[in-house]
């Protein structure tokens, strides 16, 4: 039943993305129908990033075995 459910989830994503699937006689009509009335969209295009601007390195901070035992950090629950 898990590979009948995933293989109809993927012919939906599938047909609604690319327009054609493997198993798109799996599909209903109607749901195909409104799939080819939409179109294709073509890839996403996400926009360029800014480029990556470093500075100087922030001095440390000193590390104890408190700090890394987590001693300082505030309890779960605690209100």
């Amino acid at each position: 039943m898990i590979e009948v459910f995933l293989s109809a989830e993927v012919a939906i994503y599938e047909y609604d993305c690319t327009g054609a699937s493997r198993k798109a006689d799996a599909l209903m009509p109607g749901y195909r129908a409104e799939c080819d009335k939409r179109g294709r969209q073509g890839p996403i295009r996400r926009p360029d990033r800014p480029p990556v601007v470093w500075a100087p390195p922030s001095p440390g901070t000193a590390s104890t075995l408190e700090r890394f035992d987590g001693v300082d950090l505030p309890l779960r629950g605690a209100g």
